[in-house]
C-alpha cells in the first residue's frame, strides 16, 4: 500500500471558502448576541462602575438650554451646567440609548423589554412622547429635527411629529454592532455615518418617504482611499443639515493613522464633493505633495461638526474652525483648556 507523502495542500479555493465561512459564523454570532441584556446589565452595574477608577465615557453629548447633557457608555444620563460646574446624574427609568434635542428640548431613547420608549425632558420630569414595539431589530439611534423626532432601527424609520407617529418600511440596513455611528437629518432623508478608525466608516442615506437605504460612496481617482468620500478609508464622525440648503448634508471625515487626512463632505441628491479642506496639521513633516484626487496628502481630521445659525463649527486638529454656508472659513481659534466638571473633562466655547 502506498503511503501518503508530503504536507496537506488545500487548493486556494478551498482556502477562501474557509475563510469566508468562518467570518460568515463570526457575523452571524454577533448578529445573535442578546445586545439588549447587555444594555441592562451595564445599567443595573453603572453604580458599580463608578466607584472604580475607570470614569465613564462619553458616547453622545448635546447642548440644551445652557447645559451639556452627556449619555455615558454605561447607558447613563448626566447634565453639566456650564455657569456653575454643576455636574451630575440624571436618574432616568430605564437605560438611555440614544439623547437628541428636539424643540430646545432633550429627548432620550430608552430601553424596555418589548419595547423602546421616547422620553422628553420638560418641568423637571421626563413625559412620554411615544413607544415603538421591538421586532427583533436592533436600535439605530435618534435623529431630532424641526419636524419632530427619529426613531431609526436596522428595518423601520419612525416619525414622532405633533401627538403622532409615522411608521416607514425599509431596505435592508447592515450596522454591526462594534461601529461608532453619528446620525442626522434633513427634511427629506435620514443620514447614518459610521467610524471604524483605520478601517475606515462611511456613510447612508435613508429617504424619509419610500425608506429606501443607499449606501454613498465617490472615489473620483478610483485610487484605493480616492474620496471625496470612500467608506474604506473615511471614518464619518459627524453629520449636519447645510445651512440654507434643506436637502444637502455636511459630513465630517477624518482618518488619523500614520498620516492626516480629512475633509468635510457635502451631499446633495446624487452630488458628492469636497466642502472644505482644512490645512496639514504637522505641515514640517509633509512636502506639500498631492493625491490622485488633486487633494493634499495631508489635511486637518475633523472630530465632528455642528450647525450654528448660518454656519457650521467643526472640531479638528487645528482647533475650533468656523465656516460659512458656502465652504469658506470664517474663523479659526485653538480649543480652549479643558477642565474637570465631576468624571468628565470638558471645554465650553461659544459656537455664535
Amino acid at each position: 500500500m502506498n503511503k501518503p507523502s508530503g504536507s496537506l495542500r488545500l487548493p486556494w479555493a478551498a482556502l477562501v471558502m474557509v475563510v469566508a465561512c468562518a467570518g460568515a459564523a463570526l457575523w452571524l454570532l454577533a448578529s445573535l448576541m442578546p445586545w439588549e441584556r447587555f444594555y441592562a446589565e451595564a445599567y443595573q452595574h453603572s453604580e458599580h462602575r463608578a466607584s472604580t477608577r475607570w470614569p465613564p465615557r462619553v458616547v453622545r453629548a448635546e447642548f440644551i438650554a445652557d447645559r451639556l447633557w452627556i449619555r455615558t457608555h454605561d447607558y447613563q444620563l448626566w447634565t453639566v451646567d456650564e455657569a456653575t460646574g454643576e455636574t451630575r446624574r440624571l436618574p432616568v427609568p430605564s437605560p438611555a440609548l440614544d439623547i437628541c434635542r428636539a424643540s430646545g428640548r432633550p429627548v432620550i431613547v430608552t430601553q424596555g423589554a418589548d419595547h423602546w420608549s421616547l422620553l422628553e425632558y420638560t418641568d423637571s420630569r421626563w413625559s412620554p412622547i411615544g413607544q415603538v414595539r421591538k421586532s427583533g431589530e436592533p436600535l439605530v439611534g435618534l435623529a431630532c429635527d424641526d419636524d419632530g423626532v427619529n426613531l431609526l432601527t436596522t428595518r423601520r424609520l419612525v416619525q414622532f411629529s405633533n401627538g403622532t407617529s409615522i411608521t416607514v418600511r425599509l431596505s435592508p440596513i447592515r450596522v454591526p454592532s462594534m461601529q461608532r455611528r453619528t446620525v442626522g437629518s434633513t427634511p427629506r432623508a435620514i443620514f447614518v455615518g459610521f467610524a471604524l478608525g483605520e478601517w475606515g466608516g462611511g456613510l447612508m442615506r435613508i429617504d424619509r418617504a419610500t425608506g429606501q437605504v443607499t449606501d454613498l460612496r465617490s472615489n473620483v481617482s478610483g485610487e484605493r482611499c480616492g474620496g471625496p468620500l470612500n467608506p474604506e478609508c473615511d471614518p464619518v464622525t459627524g453629520v449636519v443639515q447645510r445651512p440654507g440648503a434643506h436637502d444637502c448634508a455636511i459630513a465630517a471625515a477624518g482618518l488619523m493613522y500614520g498620516f492626516f487626512r480629512g475633509r468635510l463632505i457635502e451631499v446633495c441628491g446624487a452630488s458628492i464633493r469636497t466642502f472644505y479642506l482644512g490645512p496639514c496639521p504637522e505641515p514640517q513633516h509633509f512636502d506639500g505633495s498631492t493625491a490622485p484626487d488633486g487633494e493634499p496628502y495631508c489635511t486637518e481630521v475633523w472630530g465632528g461638526v455642528v450647525r450654528a445659525g448660518n454656519h457650521l463649527v467643526a472640531v479638528g486638529n487645528n482647533g475650533l474652525s468656523r465656516i460659512d454656508a458656502e465652504g469658506r472659513l470664517q474663523s479659526r481659534e485653538p480649543l480652549p483648556p479643558f477642565k474637570s466638571y465631576g468624571p468628565f473633562l470638558l471645554a465650553f466655547t461659544p459656537t455664535q
